[in-house]
C-alpha cells in the first residue's frame, strides 16, 4: 500500500510538473505575441504619421489636407475659411544663400502658423514653400478673426531676421523674408470640386490662390481676402 502510494504521489508531482511547463511555456508565447502585437502596432502608427506628416517642418502634409477636406465636405453649410500662406521671393534664399537657409525659412514659417492656431487648428504644409490653412467659423471664429490671425502671422514673419551665409563670398547676412496670403470665405460646400475631395479642385482653395495671386502682385507682404457671393 505504501508502494502504490508513493507511485500515486510520483504522478501526481510529475504531472503536476508538466502543467507548470505547459504553463510557462503557454506564457512565454502570450508575452512573445503580445510584444510583437505592440511593435506591429508601434509600426503601423510610425507608418501613418509619416504619410500625413511633413518631415520637414512636422506638421501635416498634402495628404492629411485632402483628408481634411473630405471629412468637412461631409457637413455641408458649415462657414468656412481657407488661407494661402506664400514664402516672398522664396528662390531667391536658395539662389543667393542655400538650400539649408531655405528650409530653415519654411520651418519658421510653419512654426508662425502653428502658434498662431488653435490647438485643434487645421494647418498643412502645401508643398514648397505654400501653407494651407482651414478654419471652420465656429466656436468663435469670424471673418474679422481670420483675417487678424492671417496678420498676426504676415507681420512676425515679417519681423523675424535670419543671419545666413551668402554663397559668393561666403559672408554672414541678416536676411528678412516676408509671407503673403491669399483668404477666401464660403461653405463648406465649397471646398471639394464636383463633389470630389481633390486637393484644388474646391471654389474656396481657387479663390484663396487667385487672392494670393493678386497679393502678390499688389506688393507682396500683404493679405488679400475674397469671399464667395451667393
Amino acid at each position: 500500500m505504501i508502494l502504490v502510494g508513493f507511485r500515486a504521489l510520483l504522478k501526481q508531482l510529475y504531472k503536476r510538473n508538466i502543467d507548470e511547463k505547459r504553463i510557462n511555456e503557454l506564457t512565454r508565447v502570450v508575452a512573445e505575441t503580445r510584444g510583437q502585437v505592440q511593435v506591429a502596432t508601434q509600426m503601423a502608427e510610425d507608418a501613418t504619421m509619416k504619410a500625413i506628416v511633413d518631415s520637414k517642418t512636422g506638421i501635416p502634409n498634402i495628404t492629411a489636407y485632402t483628408t481634411c477636406i473630405a471629412d468637412l465636405s461631409e457637413k455641408p453649410g458649415i462657414p468656412m475659411a481657407l488661407l494661402i500662406f506664400d514664402i516672398d521671393k522664396f528662390k531667391e534664399v536658395n539662389d543667393n544663400y542655400s538650400y539649408d537657409a531655405g528650409d530653415r525659412v519654411i520651418k519658421t514659417l510653419a512654426a508662425v502658423i502653428r502658434d498662431h492656431s488653435r490647438e485643434d487648428g487645421k494647418y498643412f504644409r502645401w508643398g514648397g514653400e505654400e501653407f494651407v490653412v482651414l478654419i471652420p467659423l465656429v466656436d468663435g471664429w469670424n471673418e474679422e478673426e481670420v483675417v487678424k490671425m492671417a496678420d498676426a502671422v504676415r507681420q512676425e514673419m515679417s519681423e523675424i531676421e535670419f543671419s545666413e551665409t551668402l554663397m559668393k563670398g561666403g559672408k554672414m547676412q541678416d536676411l528678412k523674408k516676408t509671407c503673403s496670403c491669399g483668404i477666401s470665405f464660403g461653405l463648406t460646400d465649397d471646398l471639394s470640386g464636383n463633389g470630389d475631395s481633390n486637393v484644388n479642385g474646391g471654389k474656396l482653395f481657387k479663390i484663396a490662390n487667385a487672392s494670393l495671386k493678386d497679393a502678390k502682385d499688389s506688393g507682396r507682404n500683404r493679405i488679400v481676402v475674397n469671399k464667395i457671393e451667393r
